[in-house]
């Protein structure tokens, strides 16, 4: 649903087909939408989690360089969708390519809890050793 008003704002906001409305478009989406979710979807991640308190360091740390593999794939993924496909297709357009981007993020979301698992499983089983 969001995406679906978001573009249709876009399309109202700014009107045309040309070059310069679809860098508009892209511009916008990239500049605004993009950081507004993923810092909302990263927070939300880590409230549900519980563990707020992370909130900070992952705006601080990993927002960065998610913003720039988001705009390596997005960016010509939008120019593409915005100058080519038809406003009652770039939701499904969006949809496809963020099926992709979701598993990223997934695995983006969730690789320091991994990482911290997987060494605390290779700690016990050091103490398990030592105590043999």
């Amino acid at each position: 649903p969001a995406l679906h008003v978001w573009y249709g704002f876009l399309m109202t906001a700014i009107s045309g087909v040309g070059t310069r409305a679809t860098l508009l478009r892209v511009a916008l989406d990239q500049g605004v939408f993009c950081p507004v979710y993923l810092s909302g979807l990263f927070s939300l991640d880590l409230l549900l989690k519980g563990e707020s308190h992370r909130i900070k360091d992952m705006v601080m740390n990993d927002m960065p360089s998610t913003v720039m593999a988001n705009w390596g794939i997005w960016v010509p993924s939008m120019l593409f969708m915005f100058k080519y496909c038809p406003p009652n297709l770039q939701v499904l357009f969006s949809s496809g390519i963020g099926f992709f981007w979701n598993i990223f993020l997934t695995f983006r979301m969730n690789s320091g809890k991994a990482i911290g698992e997987e060494e605390e499983a290779a700690a016990a089983a050091q103490m398990v050793e030592e105590k043999k």
